[in-house]
């Protein structure tokens, strides 16, 4: 009886333990576990000690089912791309501080314009309201400057005030009369 119980217990043992090798991870599966361990750790850090000049995803060989050539391109592809976002958000960044300048010398110029509006409405209300009795006052041609001329509302507003009109000279230049004599 003491042999058998020993034998039997002896076989549940030898039992338990080829269930537990069965379900065991073979030798060739903890390799690939520790390599894929060791790319993860190297990609953590950012190593580049992996020759990637070419893309194993689509050349494939005998490296196709690499993870490591697979991750590390993945990752230097992933530099790559941020690097050109970096650089396209820099430009447009500068673009945008170019534009908000702009746009401040445009609300300028609409607020000169404005103003500029805004008085000359206001002259030629003042215009309009002044009172010309036909009576009293003979009626004036206004003669229209000429261009160049800067008191043109001074002399619509208040014509019989004297303006100083600029001098231009009578005869007619040594190039018109050249002109003139070779016609």
């Amino acid at each position: 009886g003491d042999l058998e119980r020993v034998v039997s217990t002896a076989n549940q043992t030898i039992e338990a333990l080829d269930s537990q090798l069965a379900a065991a991870p073979s030798q060739s599966h903890v390799d690939s576990m520790r390599r894929e361990l060791r790319i993860l750790k190297r990609l953590e850090y950012n190593a580049d000690d992996v020759d990637t000049d070419r893309d194993p995803e689509i050349a494939g060989g005998p490296d196709e089912g690499d993870l490591e050539a697979v991750l590390v391109s993945k990752l230097r592809r992933a530099e790559t791309d941020l690097v050109k976002e970096r650089i396209a958000k820099t430009d447009l960044m500068k673009q945008v501080d170019s534009l908000k300048g702009d746009l401040v010398d445009a609300e300028k110029a609409k607020e000169e314009a404005d103003k500029l509006v805004f008085s000359l409405e206001k002259d030629l209300e003042r215009a309009i309201a002044t009172p010309v009795t036909p009576s009293s006052q003979p009626r004036k041609v206004v003669e229209m400057p000429k261009e160049g001329e800067s008191a043109t509302l001074q002399n619509i507003l208040e014509p019989g005030a004297s303006v100083e009109k600029p001098v231009v000279p009578a005869t007619p230049s040594a190039a018109a009369s050249e002109r003139a004599d070779d016609d």
